[in-house]
């Protein structure tokens, strides 16, 4: 899969003018992390430089299944819950974690706890609401039973 830049939403001009294109550098996305879905291991997501996470299959090289974009920074690493499949953790160079569902393009819930990039996030292997992230100073655990 080549990852592509998918570029902001379009503006237009209120004075009717024509939409302008951002112009790309590279037509190519960096990519920062992936990470295949536990029951179904032709579907993937790849965490790229721009902040988006692209849904992608082992079976189309071409173009991605879906588009997920709320981080304002790189996703630095994407990890499927062990206990639903169809939920998912990123988390991001804008100090953010973002909580998913594989069919909803928006995330569920956001959380922010230092000013801080966030590294690294992982699921808990005994608990499905417990999640543990690490930044430059610090490892955060999470637990959704307790507190958002």
């Amino acid at each position: 899969m080549r990852l592509k830049r998918t570029g902001k939403d379009k503006l237009k001009k209120s004075t009717g003018e024509k939409e302008k294109k951002e112009a790309f550098i590279s037509r190519q996305a960096p990519g920062m992390c992936f990470d295949f879905l536990p029951t179904d291991p032709n579907i993937y997501l790849a965490g790229t430089e721009e902040g988006h996470i692209h849904k992608c299959s082992c079976s189309y090289n071409e173009q991605f299944l879906d588009t997920y974009r709320a981080h304002k920074g790189p996703v630095y690493k994407l990890a499927w819950s062990p206990f639903c499949p169809d939920v998912f953790l990123s988390c991001s160079a804008d100090w953010c974690i973002h909580l998913w569902r594989q069919d909803i393009l928006q995330p569920i819930l956001t959380f922010c706890a230092s000013t801080n990039a966030v590294h690294d996030v992982m699921w808990s292997p005994a608990s499905p609401l417990v999640f543990g992230a690490v930044s430059e100073d610090r490892v955060e655990i999470w637990d959704l039973s307790v507190s958002t």
